[in-house]
């Protein structure tokens, strides 16, 4: 997307300045974890209303494997004070390597190894030959999962408070794979996949997309592994979902419900507000500088990631907000501007969870019949009849009508009630709109839900949920992905065009 964005620079004499700018934006972004694991439920210190986090012991002794670019094991969120003997089940090694040797192994990082199989020798060239990650992706990925809580973090007063893992008591194996700026060669994947096995881990992540179907993952889930992937930074694009077969877990990147807002305050008394991490007011304490347009003098395009990562504090703004700052910009004799130093603001007052910006999305489009795909050529029938517990129509034109067959595994005697949370522009009726269990009837119950478009437009896809709802203990989700249409292909509507 293209932004505006304020940047403030000083010259060699301390004159400080500041520019406008119009760049094109590439995604980046930090951890943010003293927030994230609280927000969806998960706290730390004060159990949430379902103690999910304290019911599973903070993930003790869970070992989880994480394929990435290796591990920091100097990090404070793998310090191992506090824990126990590593689990008996544990047959990995620390593999010793360049500045990494078997006491960089602990009772929290429990083993590692690297693999350099078929990765290009050019990305080899000053990579540390083991399994110390010079990349930082492995790290940010393992300590996001498990790290132990580090207290009193945060970015120049931004966003304190405790950084930890979703499971911060669970064990660490790190598998290098990847290399360089992060790229990774399937027979090192496979060879790590394999090794994760017998090593005798509970769950594997891998943070990594490219190929449609890792090699190896099957394998792994198989042997009762878990298996967590991303579905790709590839967004907001639809049909970009990588890493979407259905025996792994395929995460999407969100919002969460802090923000940090900056005000910025022009000549003409105008206050606006962006978003950004600058902290330091030192730059403005002499009130006012000079704004100038860097495209209108230079004509220069910069890339945000780069800049906002250099000296210059960064402040992104929307589209009506860079609109006005540009106009005053071009309309003012002598234009200033103020930047505040941002605030960390929380709570309802932030709009999410929102499916982040550079985030993947489905379905995948290789097989749009069903949320995740089984890339299933032997399937004769329609592929949303599949009994998947979703259910995806990528060609509703008219009205079509699909089953499902559901398996009570709680008490024997249960009725659930369903409800219904339509996708924007379709009806959706299900029957029978109850469903009872008893020792009498079985522990099976079908029923049908039937589509029916109310808008007559060639569209892109609308979401929504049936929700069977059994006697206020238990809520049964089944995600629901429609794409209404008028004919099969865009073309067709122009051919219709062309004879008219």
């Amino acid at each position: 997307m293209l932004v505006l964005l304020l940047s403030v620079s000083a010259n060699d004499s301390g004159k400080v300045s500041l520019k406008l700018l119009v760049l094109k934006l590439r995604p980046y972004y930090k951890t943010g974890r003293t927030r994230s694991w609280d927000f969806l439920g998960l706290d730390y210190y004060q159990p949430s209303a379902s103690g999910l986090l304290q019911k599973a012991k903070y993930g003790e002794d869970v070992i989880i494997g994480v394929v990435d670019t290796g591990i920091w094991p100097e990090s404070r969120s793998f310090d191992d004070s506090g824990y126990g003997p590593v689990p008996a089940r544990w047959k990995g090694s620390c593999q010793a390597g360049e500045a990494f040797n078997a006491t960089s192994c602990n009772r929290k990082i429990v083993g590692a190894r690297w693999y350099t199989g078929d990765v290009d020798r050019e990305l080899l060239k000053g990579e540390y030959m083991s399994a110390r990650d010079l990349n930082g992706h492995g790290t940010h990925v393992a300590s996001t999962i498990a790290g132990g809580p580090v207290r009193n973090v945060s970015y120049g007063g931004l966003a304190p408070g405790v950084a930890r893992g979703g499971a911060p008591r669970a064990r660490l194996a790190a598998y290098k794979v990847c290399w360089g700026s992060g790229l990774c060669g399937d027979a090192a994947i496979l060879a790590a996949i394999d090794d994760a096995i017998n090593d005798g881990v509970d769950i594997l992540s891998l943070s990594l997309s490219g190929a449609e179907e890792t090699p190896g993952t099957l394998h792994a889930v198989a042997r009762g592994i878990f298996v967590v992937f991303i579905a790709g930074n590839n967004g907001p694009a639809a049909q970009t979902v990588q890493n979407a077969v259905p025996w792994i877990l395929t995460v999407a990147a969100s919002t969460i419900d802090r923000s940090f807002p900056t005000v910025v305050s022009l000549g003409n008394n105008e206050k606006l507000v962006g978003q950004s991490l600058y902290f330091n007011s030192q730059a403005n304490s002499s009130g006012f500088n000079m704004l100038i347009d860097a495209q209108r003098s230079s004509g220069n395009f910069l890339d945000a990631l780069d800049f906002c990562r250099g000296i210059m504090p960064c402040v992104l703004v929307d589209f009506e907000i860079a609109n006005r700052i540009a106009s005053y910009a071009a309309n003012a004799r002598f234009p200033v501007v103020r930047i505040s130093p941002a605030v960390s603001v929380v709570g309802n007052g932030v709009l999410s969870p929102r499916v982040a910006a550079f985030s993947s999305r489905g379905p995948s489009y290789a097989f749009p019949g069903i949320v995740k795909n089984d890339d299933c050529e032997t399937y004769m029938g329609q592929l949303y009849q599949l009994n998947l517990p979703s259910i995806a129509v990528p060609n509703l034109k008219d009205s079509i009508t699909v089953w499902r067959t559901v398996t009570n595994v709680g008490p024997v005697n249960a009725a659930y009630r369903v409800v219904v949370e339509a996708p924007a522009g379709v009806d959706v009726t299900v029957n029978p709109s109850v469903i009872t269990f008893n020792s009498s009837g079985g522990k099976k119950a079908t029923f049908q839900v039937t589509f029916t478009a109310r808008q007559r437009v060639q569209g892109g896809y609308t979401f929504g949920s049936l929700k069977w709802l059994g006697g206020g203990i238990h809520s049964v989700r089944i995600p629901v992905a429609v794409r209404t249409v008028i004919n099969d292909f865009i073309a067709d509507i122009y051919h219709k065009f062309d004879h008219a």
